[in-house]
């Protein structure tokens, strides 16, 4: 448990950043489906929970990479 506690950092500013990808594209009107919206959020949180239980670096890389691609890539 204590391994999860020490990256809510890591869980947190990746919902930021989909957060503030959502909040970009409606004030640059950026056309979008919710269906992209809420997946992106799912993705994003799925793997966050998925790889509390694998070692720091990797769960790094990866949230990098899902952030990346559900928020900056849609």
């Amino acid at each position: 448990m204590e391994k999860i506690k020490n990256r809510w950092w890591l869980i947190l500013g990746a919902l930021a950043v989909n957060v503030l990808c959502h909040v970009l594209t409606v004030v640059f009107h950026i056309p979008t489906t919710f269906l992209k919206v809420g997946g992106s959020y799912l993705g994003v949180t799925a793997a966050a929970v998925a790889l509390c239980f694998l070692p720091l670096r990797f769960h790094i890389v990866a949230q990098l990479f899902v952030v990346a691609a559900a928020s900056v890539g849609s």
